[in-house]
């Protein structure tokens, strides 16, 4: 969900998605509308008027379709695939802002943001600035709205931080320890000791080895350790902790089956790992909610060959392959498959018109893709401009 993202894309999302709302100590030890509710169908942000599929306009149909998937479904899927389009589907005006420079943040050296809620960085002396919304407990220091970037107390020896459309975010240090702060409802902290319902300050994560990159997605967090082994925790209502149950864990647990990764990434409900190998393993709501079951252990992802990058949004998904193509799958309502259609796909389809790709980044009904000429392609909802 959140992830970093190279500077082009990020600036475009953070101001672009945002502009649009109304309304590791040595280490890094130390509101909003409900997404899950918008989710269910009450009127959400993000959701609405306005679409591309890959780099053309289109005219969103009556309902989108859905394919047939490869394992269980409910039924009926296709009525499903309507409901859910009349929910989200609903006018919103947008009000396009221009990228612009960041106020009070100069020198980052890294950036990431959510879907759309926050963002944070990564200050040049190693420690953590974040802003946005202000979802509870989000902005360490100050859970109210902050529209400039803001110091995380207790921060320090930050490598990376990751904000996440919930209320909790995690900060990876250099030394490769990781810290969380935000609400720990549903145990995404991973700190047994933390029962209130939001936290002030970064608590450290026990439990973990030595951790090289983190991924966070709607109440829930998964770190992949130098070993290559992932750990994950937090809510586990569709399986997206991969432990084969949907019992909550406050506290990091191994992935079982699951070894020699390379990246991870997550998204509302589900995650993703790319092998050294390059194949790919998925787990949780697999990324298409209202058709299937949820698959609570990692399962392969076919037809995507050599994987370099994987980015898993709100509710899709999108691998880079080594040539520069990308491949899509997931929900397809506003276009952000990028495959000319508006057909939800349960297996990865290939990005019209791009084969330069250097790197690609999923959010919420949206795509972007940075070319390796410095450009960027984006495609999907743009009901924000």
């Amino acid at each position: 969900m959140a992830r970093p993202m190279r500077l082009p894309i990020t600036c475009l999302l953070v101001l672009g998605i945002l502009g649009c709302r109304k309304g590791a100590g040595e280490g890094a030890a130390g509101a909003a509308p409900s997404a899950r509710e918008a989710a269910e169908g009450e009127a959400a942000p993000g959701a609405g008027s306005g679409g591309t599929d890959g780099p053309t306009a289109g005219a969103a149909p009556d309902a989108p379709e859905a394919e047939a998937p490869p394992w269980p479904t409910r039924e009926p899927c296709r009525s499903a695939a309507r409901k859910v389009w009349r929910q989200w589907a609903r006018p919103m005006e947008p009000t396009p802002t221009p990228p612009t420079p960041v106020e009070g943040l100069a020198g980052a050296l890294a950036l990431a943001l959510d879907e759309g809620w926050n963002a944070c960085a990564v200050t040049p002396d190693h420690g953590a600035a974040c802003w946005g919304v202000g979802i509870r407990g989000a902005l360490a220091d100050d859970p109210e709205a902050r529209s400039r970037p803001g110091p995380i107390a207790g921060l320090a020896g930050v490598a990376l931080v990751l904000p996440a459309q919930t209320p909790h975010a995690c900060a990876l240090g250099l030394d490769g320890s990781v810290a969380c702060f935000g609400a720990p409802n549903n145990r995404k902290l991973g700190s047994a000791a933390n029962e209130t319902w939001w936290s002030e300050f970064p608590a450290r994560v026990e439990g973990l080895p030595k951790t090289r990159a983190l991924a966070v997605g709607f109440g829930f967090t998964c770190a992949l350790a130098e070993d290559g082994t992932v750990r994950c925790w937090g809510r586990n209502d569709s399986g997206q902790l991969g432990d084969g149950s949907r019992e909550p864990r406050r506290t990091p647990a191994p992935v079982p089956g699951l070894s020699g990764v390379a990246a991870i990434s997550a998204g509302r409900e589900q995650a993703c790992a790319v092998l050294e190998d390059r194949p790919v393993r998925c787990w949780g709501d697999m990324l298409a909610t209202f058709c299937r079951d949820p698959v609570p252990v990692p399962v392969p992802v076919p037809d995507l060959g050599d994987v370099a990058q994987i980015s898993v949004g709100w509710d899709h998904a999108c691998a880079l392959l080594a040539g520069g193509t990308v491949r899509c799958w997931g929900e397809n309502d506003g276009g952000q498959l990028g495959d000319g259609s508006w057909t939800h796909r349960f297996t990865p389809v290939a990005v019209a018109g791009l084969a330069d790709a250097a790197a690609v980044e999923a959010g919420d009904g949206v795509t972007c893709a940075l070319r390796r000429d410095g450009t960027v392609a984006c495609w999907g909802k743009n009901q924000c401009g």
